[in-house]
């Protein structure tokens, strides 16, 4: 699990290196709570203004590449065999 946040105003491009023993399955699983509007905040009209968004990222062996979106916080869960 990888766990990174971009706090600027830019979307990001990153790269990781995954070294290790274990054998990566190709699909990961991004969950990302991002909103441009800094100030929003879930209400009652709104609950999930701010909430986390699922989606999938491909791994290209042992190497993950992804964009993180401006203000925003990610869970990468990246599966594996024994």
């Amino acid at each position: 699990m990888i766990k990174i946040a971009n706090n600027s105003g830019q979307s990001q491009q990153i790269d990781f290196d995954l070294d290790g023993k274990l054998k990566l399955k190709s699909k990961a699983t991004n969950e990302e709570i991002a909103n441009s509007n800094l100030k929003q905040v879930n209400s009652f009209e709104n609950p999930e203004a701010v909430s986390p968004k699922k989606s999938t990222v491909n791994l290209k062996g042992k190497k993950l590449n992804i964009a993180l979106k401006p203000y925003s916080f990610n869970v990468i869960k990246i599966p594996f065999t024994k």
